[in-house]
């Protein structure tokens, strides 16, 4: 019997196209992907110890760099019959025999080739609006804006000294651009936006229906980091280590995983929202700051919320609303916590773990519409809520959370509508703790 792997060896002897003339065959669209979907869940420099379910460690796929000295492995591991990895199966067969292909085409797209310095760059002073004259002089470097409306090459600009916009221009590939100084804009029918060494730029906002954006070498942002309404199925800005602004990325209904594995710190406010199809959002273990509030809502195929472990410090609120999780867990060096905290409307959840540490809420304290949560594992060091606190609609919640600490509610306390609560229990929290608004447990 011919296994599945010769068949579709012999299947493909019948035409004359090498696939390693696929200009798609390349890291971020054949290789990072594949990966990202079966490997990285356990070979991942972001997952330790248990959760890396046997992968040895030091076997981790993050980077392009990091899957070379493992490719022959790897390659073995799947065109056996049937393939050894992923453990779990899964993998559709054209899927394998793509990524195989990148694999034995030589891993292309990965790390950069050399190309010319920038300050030894033609220097273009002012703003510029981009046309089929621009690179006929070799590398420059844009002391104002640029503009790009249109498919003309632009591979020749290595540094914009202003704002970078990108109007409705179809694909794009800025192949020698290292830094832009203001905002980078994408907006109208823009779908692909290559920027492969752009290592740094003053904030990103896009709108564009992109269905590809090439961010590989990014490491710092000066202001926000916007992407909204866009078509891709994943977001990598896996060597960022810090986001001067806010990092909100909502509204794109494609959108699958996200990655963030490097980042250390937001200035601002840390959004995920309105993503429908969202399934991973690896994030990394050394994010220690959040400036702002901290948001994932509105993410129903999100089965997970956890890591943060190293997050110890946020600047407003904490809203954990609307997923798929099953359980949330981590964030577990907060402390403090100068807005509020809610967690809502989980459908899923039956295990609630994360912030266990927590001690103060300067706002409201929320815990309602958790339909599968029998009890909640957290909140045992609580000593003070500013605000109300609430427990409410959470039909299978027996056990009111361990307050064990908690002296003061400055605002409502309101425990209501969740039926398998004995009412001593609620009576007991009432009774011990000094509450300055209303209590209300009807």
């Amino acid at each position: 019997m011919i296994g599945w792997w010769l068949a579709l060896w012999v299947a493909g002897c019948g035409g004359s196209e090498d696939p390693c003339d696929d200009p798609a065959l390349t890291w971020h669209q054949a290789g990072e992907p594949f990966l990202d979907t079966w490997c990285t869940p356990c070979h991942s420099s972001a997952v330790t110890d248990q959760a890396r379910l046997g992968a040895p460690v030091g076997n981790d796929y993050d980077t392009w760099s990091s899957v070379v000295p493992h490719a022959s492995a790897i390659r073995d591991q799947l065109t056996t019959d049937p393939p050894r990895m992923p453990p779990a199966g899964g993998a559709d067969p054209v899927e394998i025999e793509r990524f195989v292909d990148w694999l034995d085409c030589g891993l292309p797209g990965g790390e950069a080739e050399p190309v010319a310095a920038c300050d030894v760059a033609r220097p273009v002073p002012g703003d510029v609006v981009a046309d089929s004259g621009l690179c006929s002089v070799g590398t420059v470097a844009v002391a104002g804006n640029l503009e790009v409306s249109s498919e003309v090459d632009v591979s020749c600009v290595c540094r914009v000294g202003g704002a970078l916009e990108v109007v409705g221009a179809g694909e794009i590939a800025l192949s020698q651009l290292a830094s832009v100084h203001g905002t980078v804009t994408v907006t109208g029918g823009t779908q692909m936006l290559r920027m492969p060494r752009l290592t740094s730029i003053g904030g990103l906002s896009s709108d564009a229906d992109l269905e590809l954006l090439d961010l590989q070498a990014l490491k710092a942002v000066g202001g926000d980091l916007r992407v909204q309404g866009s078509a891709l199925s994943r977001l990598s800005i896996d060597h960022v280590v810090t986001i001067g602004g806010t990092l909100h990325v909502s509204a794109a209904p494609s959108l699958e995983v996200i990655r963030v594995d490097r980042l250390e710190r937001v200035a601002g406010d840390l959004i995920l929202s309105q993503l429908p199809a969202l399934q991973r959002w690896q994030t990394t273990h050394g994010l220690v700051e959040i400036g702002g509030r901290l948001e994932i809502d509105d993410a129903p195929a999100l089965s997970h919320i956890d890591g943060l472990s190293a997050l110890s410090t946020a600047g407003g609120d904490l809203v954990l609303t609307r997923t798929g999780a099953r359980s949330i867990r981590g964030i577990d060096r907060l402390l403090h916590v100068p807005g509020d905290v809610r967690i809502e409307d989980h459908p899923a959840l039956t295990e609630l773990s994360a912030i266990a540490d927590l001690a103060t809420v300067d706002g409201d304290l929320v815990i309602r519409d958790l339909s599968q949560l029998a009890t909640v594992d957290t909140f045992v060091f609580v000593t003070h809520v500013g605000g109300d606190l609430v427990i409410e609609g959470n039909d299978a919640l027996k056990a009111l959370p361990t307050f064990t600490t908690l002296e003061r509610v400055g605002g409502d306390l309101v425990i209501r509508d969740n039926p398998l609560l004995p009412s001593a229990a609620v009576t007991e929290l009432a009774t011990s703790v000094t509450v300055k608004g209303a209590v209300v447990t009807e």
